[in-house]
């Protein structure tokens, strides 16, 4: 029912979509202009539980640069947001080849060089940048533990925490050899759906234990004291979007298959 709430959620743009790798096309100049992740350690860092997903807001300026992005153009980090399923056969938004991996990590940029907020540059002309990465279940993450060791404390709807645990964005990035991606023009994929957003989704994943990824199943989407709906059991779990069509837009890989 979005659609009727948010028109832009009827638009052709949208997000996310299915990636089909032998219809990606190889763009040489992603190749020659890499991706600068100019990441730094954050001291405090702000998790919250929103009813929909878990958001992390590091407390530090940290700046995307390169690849598709508009040149000269700066974007901070605003916030991480994860999207995983009930169980390892589902949970991310996008899908390749029509696979689905167990959760999804976005992280979402704006462009601070062109607008003066978030709020201004969401559906805005080269406003939004979201890198993504997918996760497979392996070894444990020893750098999100930070995150989900505190997920405990924010177990229920509404609930925040500030952790003062050191956290770096950049752990959650592979190698800086292995970062190949396809890049297309799609939306930010919860209302109002606002479209104008580059997306840039990592080729290789990342590696989350399977403890590590039961934590964030056992989230709540209702606050503490309240009932889930009924029929629900207010396990916060898959809060992904079905993938929309693709329509006209062309996918861009960074590299050759």
């Amino acid at each position: 029912e979005w659609g009727t709430l948010f028109p832009e959620a009827t638009g052709s743009c949208q997000s996310p979509v299915n990636l089909v790798s032998q219809d990606a096309v190889t763009d040489s100049d992603l190749e020659k202009n890499s991706l600068m992740f100019n990441y730094c350690i954050s001291r405090e860092t702000d998790i919250l539980n929103n009813g929909h997903t878990l958001a992390v807001f590091p407390r530090v300026k940290h700046v995307l640069t390169g690849g598709p992005l508009l040149p000269d153009n700066e974007y901070e980090l605003a916030e991480i947001r994860f999207h995983w399923g009930r169980d390892n056969t589902r949970g991310s938004e996008h899908t390749v080849n029509g696979k689905a991996f167990p959760m999804e990590v976005q992280i979402v940029h704006w462009n601070a060089t062109k607008y003066s907020s978030i709020e201004e540059a969401l559906g805005s002309p080269h406003g939004i940048v979201i890198v993504s990465l997918f996760t497979q279940i392996g070894r444990e993450h020893t750098a999100l533990r930070v995150i989900t060791d505190n997920l405990e404390d924010v177990l229920y709807k509404g609930r925040q925490k500030t952790v003062t645990s050191a956290f770096n964005p950049t752990c959650l990035l592979p190698d800086p050899l292995l970062r190949d991606y396809w890049t297309y023009e799609g939306s930010v994929t919860s209302p109002p759906c606002s479209e104008n957003v580059q997306w840039i989704l990592l080729r290789y994943p990342l590696m989350v234990s399977h403890a590590q990824i039961e934590e964030f199943r056992r989230l709540r989407t209702f606050s503490k004291g309240d009932n889930p709906k009924t029929g629900d059991d207010g396990a916060m779990v898959d809060n992904f979007r079905p993938t929309q069509p693709l329509n006209d837009r062309k996918v861009k890989a960074s590299f050759q298959y």
